[in-house]
């Protein structure tokens, strides 16, 4: 079994959100002086890597709480997104097989989009297809249209994943993002990819 980490290590001051709260980690208890060292940390509950819960952008959409298990937890690959031909046609770039990431996206498999962003022309073949969950790569912010449209659907989104140059393409593999246990709209997850699992 091989793991890949895919998440942004929580660090004082790392970049977020405009306008989310920022981060904070500081120590407030130290070894020679308590006997054992303890940190405070603040942060918003979208800091990060983190997964987004429907109720984040959808009136009547799941809260965190409400959401079992296994909507964050599953198989997944990389999707290659479809592109645009001249002329406006919609094509791939390579092979359509089922675990290449392109064409047809097969059911009950999780997406992670590492590189290309979810974009408008993708969208809907997604919301089709409503994978158990969608996920997107730190250098690819998501649009925040595009995740209105995930939440509204009920699909669970992950966002900044790290290291995701390093996910095999043409490849199912199992991803983990477990979230905090929070309640609400969303929460910071240790997200990573098992390779060759059984």
């Amino acid at each position: 079994m091989r793991l890949i980490d895919l998440t942004v290590p929580v660090a004082d001051g790392m970049a977020g959100y405009p306008g989310d709260p920022p981060v904070s980690v500081r120590q407030i208890h130290d070894l020679p002086v308590e006997g054992w060292r303890l940190s405070e940390i603040r942060l918003g509950s979208h800091a990060g890597t983190h997964v987004n819960a429907p109720w984040h952008m959808a009136e009547d959409g799941a809260r965190l709480e409400e959401l079992a298990l296994t909507h964050f937890v599953g198989r997944a690959l990389v999707r290659q997104p479809v592109t645009r031909m001249p002329g406006g046609q919609k094509g791939v770039t390579r092979d359509a097989s089922p675990d290449s990431g392109c064409g047809t996206i097969p059911a009950g498999v999780g997406l992670i989009y590492a590189d290309a962003p979810l974009d408008g022309d993708e969208l809907p073949l997604v919301l089709a297809a409503r994978p158990p969950f969608v996920a997107q790569a730190v250098e690819l912010p998501m649009d925040e249209a595009v995740e209105r449209e995930l939440c509204r659907a009920g699909i669970v989104s992950f966002e900044n994943l790290a290291n995701t140059s390093k996910l095999p393409r043409d490849q199912i593999f199992l991803f983990i993002g477990l979230p905090l246990a929070l309640c609400g709209d969303g929460a910071p997850v240790r997200a990573v990819a098992m390779l060759d699992f059984a």
